[in-house]
C-alpha cells in the first residue's frame, strides 16, 4: 500500500472531500460510504473479518466532522450501503502519517447507536469457477 494524501485516497474511490480538511467520511458517487479507520482500531473476531471499532464522542476532529459521519453512518444503516476503507496510520516520532486505501475489502455496518459503531471488513466472495470440460482424444 503506497502512501498518499487524503483527497487522493477519497478520490480513488470516487468521493470528494474539501481540500486539507481532516475529513472522517464522504459518499462516493457510487452510493457508498468512504470512512476513514484509525489503523490501531481494528481486530480479527472472526477468520477472514477485520473489524473497525470506533466511537463519535472518542474523536478529537472537530464537532463537524463528527457530525458529518454521524449522518454518513446513519444513512449507511438506512440504506445498507457498502463501506470503503481509508487507512490512516497515525505518525510515529518523526514520521508522518500513512494514508491508505483497501479496494479489495468491502465494510458492512454491524453496529452503530448513535456514538459506538463497527464495520466488519471482509473480501468479497469470488464468482464459483466453472470446472472446464475435458475432451478425450480419440
Amino acid at each position: 500500500m503506497e502512501p498518499i494524501r487524503l483527497a487522493d485516497a477519497y478520490a480513488r474511490y470516487h468521493a470528494k472531500i474539501p481540500r486539507g480538511q481532516p475529513v472522517l467520511s464522504a459518499i462516493a458517487t457510487d452510493g457508498a460510504l468512504v470512512l476513514s479507520c484509525d489503523s490501531g482500531k481494528f481486530d480479527r473476531p472472526q477468520k477472514n473479518v477485520l473489524r473497525y471499532q470506533d466511537a463519535l464522542s472518542a474523536d478529537a476532529t472537530a464537532s463537524r466532522h463528527k457530525t458529518a459521519l454521524g449522518t454518513h453512518l446513519k444513512q449507511a444503516q438506512d440504506g445498507d450501503l457498502p463501506i470503503r476503507l481509508v487507512l490512516v496510520t497515525p505518525p510515529k516520532g518523526p514520521l508522518p502519517r500513512i494514508i491508505g486505501v483497501r479496494p479489495d475489502l468491502t465494510g458492512k455496518l454491524v453496529e452503530f447507536d448513535g456514538d459506538r459503531f463497527s464495520v466488519d471488513f471482509s473480501r468479497p466472495l469470488a464468482p464459483p469457477v466453472e470446472k472446464a470440460r475435458l475432451r478425450r482424444k480419440r
